[in-house]
């Protein structure tokens, strides 16, 4: 969300750059959790989370649709979910659903490699990998949507997803001092990363992966694509510490996080819709208070839509089990 109001609740680019990870990182996670998946139940769920991605997205194309024409055309939905252009984000569900799909076929390569010579096998997945992220970004377009959904394979996010499924299949038994030296270090990192290549400006000489494109994210490099690594293995070592402790207090802090992990799907459908629905009808002379009422509007409103949809979809199958009743009285 913070590079969504780029230019609206702030002007320095900084800001946007410190952030340039997040996507990558969404995408890693999203490689993990789907190995992790498997790893557990032997389930990729290929089609349940495709389910659980495209009818949301339908829909959600619909309200964008209505939202901004104040009409509604079937023409003009359909040529919108093909295209994946209802609002700026909605590029990644594309991406999302490519290498959803894909996710079996490199289970298997993983699989592979860990059976025998694996260090000579992980390498040569790993540059195959490369290979055909390169290859899809210069070679291949789906009706022209950017930023790596038009790419077959979903172009360069192909290694964030790869990589988080190698990602979940490293295990580690350590302890707690183990663990916060390890993650005083990657949170060093951080910060050092931070400095260096956001607030000193030094990401700006290099070219963005595999060059700058209309398909890619121009500004990402691959110090960011380092970087967002970085980020998913702070996150991870810093909430298993945390988990170590078996503190109440910790286990009630990390509610919100987790409640905001299982809304992330409509906020990140949303948040556009809200943050125009904010700009057109309020204003805040204050400037923290406007980006503080403008990032609550916009997750809340998303959290609201969520609400909304579940209590739709609770009416419709009552209704649906009444009708049901019905007809067996009939007969």
């Amino acid at each position: 969300m913070v590079q969504h109001v780029n230019g609206i609740l702030y002007t320095d680019q900084r800001v946007a750059n410190s952030v340039l990870w997040v996507v990558a990182a969404f995408v890693i996670l999203g490689g993990y959790n789907i190995m992790s998946s498997w790893r557990q139940n032997r389930v990729a769920d290929v089609g349940k989370r495709l389910r659980k991605i495209i009818i949301p997205y339908v829909i959600c194309t619909c309200v964008y649709v209505i939202w901004e024409e104040h009409f509604f055309s079937a023409e003009r939905v359909w040529q919108r979910i093909l295209h994946f252009n209802a609002a700026g984000p909605l590029y990644f569900v594309a991406v999302y659903i490519q290498l959803v799909v894909i996710s079996p076929f490199l289970i298997g390569c993983i699989n592979w490699a860990d059976k025998k010579s694996r260090v000579f096998r992980h390498t040569f997945l790993l540059v195959s990998v490369l290979s055909v992220s390169y290859i899809s970004i210069h070679y291949t377009d789906i009706l022209n949507i950017g930023l790596g959904g038009g790419n077959i394979f979903s172009g360069f996010w192909l290694i964030f997803w790869y990589g988080g499924m190698v990602f979940s299949a490293e295990k580690r038994e350590w302890g707690a001092r183990r663990k916060k030296v390890f993650s005083a270090v990657l949170l060093s990192l951080y910060i050092l990363w931070e400095y260096i290549f956001v607030f000193r400006n030094y990401n700006n000489i290099f070219r963005g992966k595999y060059g700058n494109m209309y398909h890619m994210t121009a500004q990402m490099t691959w110090w960011n694509a380092l970087e967002a690594f970085l980020v998913v293995f702070l996150i991870k070592e810093g909430i298993e510490l945390l988990e170590m402790k078996e503190s109440r207090a910790i286990a009630i802090g990390l509610r919100p996080i987790s409640y905001i992990g299982k809304m992330s799907l409509y906020i990140f459908l949303y948040h556009i819709l809200f943050r125009d629905i904010y700009q057109m009808y309020f204003s805040c002379e204050n400037i923290w208070a406007g980006r503080f009422m403008c990032f609550l509007f916009m997750t809340g409103g998303s959290i609201l839509i969520y609400y909304f949809f579940q209590a739709l979809k609770k009416i419709v199958v009552a209704m649906t089990e009444m009708a049901g009743v019905q007809r067996k009285t009939v007969k």
